[in-house]
């Protein structure tokens, strides 16, 4: 993975780089509703495997789904490179939480805990 230097200083992957300024040129990402507010904050919490997770996936739609395995894919590329990146998998998390549903920001306030 290709990774630049971003504005403070800090080495990131270049796509991530390019996706945000495109995103800001043009007002920011704007989506009606997240990849998840589908299911309940109940359902994603009790999700602590990976066959937990495919059966809750099941209940999101095809375009849902698809964009939700891009950006698993996204974060596990970033993981991947955490000795220079300093993105381990909880940060990412942190990171991409919040844009995952626009329906109870409450279910990330207990990540935290």
């Amino acid at each position: 993975m290709q990774c630049s230097y971003d504005s403070r200083g800090n080495n990131v992957p270049t796509i991530l780089l390019l996706m945000q300024e495109r995103l800001y040129a043009q007002g920011g990402l704007k989506m009606p509703c997240g990849v998840l507010d589908r299911l309940s904050p109940e359902e994603v919490l009790q999700c602590n495997t990976e066959d937990d997770c495919a059966e809750l996936v099941k209940h999101l739609k095809p375009t849902e789904t698809a964009l939700l395995n891009w950006a698993v894919d996204l974060m596990s590329d970033v993981v991947e490179h955490e000795e220079s990146n300093k993105m381990n998998a909880r940060n990412i998390a942190m990171v991409f939480a919040p844009s995952m549903t626009q329906v109870n920001k409450s279910l990330y306030s207990n990540l935290h805990d």
